[in-house]
């Protein structure tokens, strides 16, 4: 099954704190609650600038403590947005996000 969800940040180079995430799922616009619309999903990833290879500059959270640590907003965010309440979704949706996700130390834009 191919993912059905998309995920993009609004913001490319330099100021990604100024972005916000677009998410489609099935082609339709997927939307997120307040606090989570304009700010980093915590997913695991190296978000450096200066060293994007340096494995010491790892953070955030794999796929399955993410959902663990999300579930409850995660499930009511499916409910609003008529997607399956099922483990698969949740997967995608982290699978979807997990590239585009960042740090504020992902574009150098503040130093």
């Amino acid at each position: 099954m191919n993912n059905p969800f998309t995920a993009a940040w609004s913001r490319n180079g330099n100021l990604l704190c100024h972005g916000h995430w677009i998410i489609t799922f099935q082609s339709r616009v997927f939307d997120l609650p307040e606090p989570y619309q304009e700010k980093h999903m915590g997913t695991l990833g190296i978000y450096s600038i200066i060293d994007p290879d340096d494995k010491l500059y790892r953070e955030g959270l794999d796929e399955d403590d993410w959902i663990v640590d999300n579930i409850d907003w995660l499930a009511d965010c499916f409910e609003n947005n008529q997607v399956p309440i099922e483990e698969c979704y949740f997967r995608f949706f982290y699978q979807a996000i997990n590239p585009q996700d960042w740090r504020c130390t992902s574009c150098a834009g503040c130093m």
